[in-house]
């Protein structure tokens, strides 16, 4: 699941949530990632992209839902 936030106000707000729900009590760490957005063709060119900055909460071992390491092609089959 993802959510966009805009704003420092906001951004703070949220992490602290989702930081005691998550790190605190869930069994997640949090990991802050350079995403690449894919957007939409344009009529120049047929597929452009947006780096933005996001925090990510990754599962532990301490987690009951952790499923332990996996190759790109393994995750996304167990994601989907």
């Amino acid at each position: 699941m993802a959510f966009y936030v805009v704003g420092s106000a906001m951004v703070k707000a949220c992490l602290e949530r989702l930081g005691l729900r998550e790190c605190h009590l869930g069994g997640y760490c949090l990991q802050q990632v350079t995403f690449t957005e894919l957007v939409t063709e344009t009529p120049r060119s047929s597929q452009t992209s947006e780096r933005l900055r996001a925090h990510v909460f990754i599962a532990t071992p301490s987690n009951h839902l952790y499923l332990g390491p996996a190759t790109v092609d393994q995750l996304a089959q167990q994601v989907a």
